[in-house]
């Protein structure tokens, strides 16, 4: 930025002046100069675009899976020197997130079973105080126990 602002100056001040004003070095403000006109990429911007392909091959090897610890992990464990804040901010600039992984257990709950509800789990409330006044194996005790209903007791 300071470059760029020094250049658009070089009419009003001397570029040793202005360097010197921006602490900047005259060697620093030339080499960006000429790596300007030529349409070259710094060497830092070289090693960004290195690490932005080698993040993204360790981020598709991992299926999608790993974060920026596993894949800087992953990439000091290849030899290349990089640290996790790096490798989060890659992953931030070219919109890369991992993808939690799939459960193994499914889901899904068989509610088509014959199993009841254990006894031990049942409270009679209703007509009877402590439990139904007759048995509910015929239409005759059933019309006894009509006011009886069973809750589920949480334990």
């Amino acid at each position: 930025m300071s470059f760029a602002f020094i250049e658009q100056q070089d009419k009003r001040w001397a570029k040793r002046i202005a360097c010197e004003s921006l602490s900047v070095s005259r060697s620093g403000f030339y080499a960006w100069s000429s790596r300007r006109s030529s349409g070259e990429a710094s060497p830092r911007q070289k090693r960004h675009q290195e690490l932005i392909e080698q993040v993204r091959l360790s981020f598709l090897r991992s299926r999608q899976r790993y974060g920026a610890p596993r894949i800087a992990a992953d990439l000091v464990r290849r030899g290349t020197r990089v640290c996790v804040n790096t490798v989060a901010k890659i992953l931030h600039e070219c919109g890369w997130s991992a993808r939690p992984r799939r459960r193994f257990v499914p889901r899904t709950t068989d509610s088509n079973h014959g199993y009841g509800i254990a006894p031990d789990r049942l409270r009679a409330a209703g007509a009877g105080m402590i439990a139904p006044v007759a048995t509910n194996d015929d239409e005759a005790g059933r019309a006894k126990n009509r006011r009886v209903e069973l809750h589920i007791v949480n334990s």
